[in-house]
């Protein structure tokens, strides 16, 4: 697709963790974002090589077709209680009886 684009993100601090990432044009965000196995390498230089590499075989599934699922969209939010007037005791006493 022509509106995505793909980045390469480098800290200021050699510490922190790289990543790469698909940054969506149109609507100014990050769409999918990925830190697979470039951390684990502790030379600066060939960590930059690993991330070119995966640059280019990202932009590669770009044009045959793949569309990254949106990151924060695509997670379901955890279930939230419905009573949060009940103890731990009394939760674990009423599935207990539940039966």
């Amino acid at each position: 697709m022509k509106n995505l684009e793909v980045k390469i993100f480098i800290p200021s601090n050699p510490k922190d963790r790289w990543y790469i990432y698909v940054y969506d044009n149109v609507q100014k965000k990050i769409i999918h974002k990925t830190y697979k196995g470039i951390n684990t390498e502790p030379d600066l230089i060939r960590r930059q090589i690993i991330c070119e590499s995966f640059k280019k075989s990202l932009e590669n599934e770009l044009k045959s077709g793949w569309v990254p699922k949106q990151t924060r969209e695509s997670i379901s939010p955890l279930p939230q209680p419905y009573q949060f007037d009940m103890t731990i005791l009394e939760a674990y006493k009423k599935a207990i009886d539940f039966n």
